[in-house]
């Protein structure tokens, strides 16, 4: 089974706003950012890792 390192949180205010709010895991800090910026954050850390 796969696990996956973020909890997204996707309430009215991030629709809204059209950001994602999420948290790393074993984290308690919420970051939020827009969509466009998450989709890339997520694109250079798969890159960085190597992943395909």
């Amino acid at each position: 089974m796969k696990k996956y390192p973020y909890t997204l949180i996707l309430g009215q205010k991030e629709v809204d706003n059209k950001n994602i709010s999420f948290r790393r895991s074993q984290s308690e800090e919420t970051i939020t950012l827009s969509k466009e910026e998450f989709i890339k954050m997520l694109h250079d850390e798969i890159a960085c890792k190597g992943i395909k």
